[in-house]
């Protein structure tokens, strides 16, 4: 199995995390489909499997392979519904990658439930997660409910502010993701929406 250069932390050979005492279960979705893209790349789906959000981790576990990733390691999250921007409905994660992470490193998954219906209440999962996991980092102590940022000294935090203040304006972010198409207006809020292996890491 390839090795992590990211915050995503394997489960290998069908293993599951087990949920600890002072952890809690926020929600679980069975058939979840998982694409990953490195920072310089295209997208590759790691295929579907069961995804559990609970108040420090997201875990997706599938019978080859799966990972387990640190609330905190999340530095945006938003669902965009717009084709252009992904083929289906997902929802979007930013990771926080540390400073020794090259190119290959895993900086962005997408994240496709079956059902579409069920993209509000696995955003609004991960906002909480967010809401008890705040950036321990920020020397302003602020807390904006999303998934902390990098501190001003991190090489990458200002560019993941400027992109996704770009979602919040419904322009194009700053850089698009390789291989996919980038329309302004494609992330949508989900409160306030109408409505696969791991060997090329």
């Amino acid at each position: 199995m390839a090795s992590f250069h990211s915050p995503l932390q394997p489960l290998s050979n069908g293993a599951t995390s087990s949920i600890a005492a002072d952890e809690e279960l926020l929600y679980t979705l069975e058939n979840v489909q998982i694409t990953a893209a490195p920072q310089e790349g295209d997208g590759t789906l790691w295929g579907a499997g069961r995804l559990r959000v609970t108040s420090r981790r997201v875990l997706w576990e599938q019978p080859a392979n799966g990972f387990e990733l640190e609330a905190k390691h999340v530095g945006l999250h938003a669902v965009t519904r717009d084709a252009q921007t992904f083929p289906e409905p997902c929802l979007y994660l930013q990771l926080l990658l540390g400073d020794a992470a090259d190119d290959d490193a895993v900086s962005e998954l997408f994240v496709v439930p079956a059902d579409a219906a069920a993209l509000e209440p696995l955003f609004d999962a991960l906002s909480r997660a967010a809401e008890m996991n705040p950036d321990s980092d920020e020397s302003d102590g602020d807390d904006d409910g999303m998934i902390g940022l990098a501190g001003d000294d991190e090489p990458d935090a200002d560019a993941m502010l400027r992109r996704f203040d770009a979602m919040l304006a419904d322009s194009a972010p700053p850089q698009a993701l390789p291989g996919f198409a980038v329309t302004a207006g494609q992330f949508d809020d989900a409160a306030d929406d109408d409505g696969g292996g791991f060997d090329d890491l």
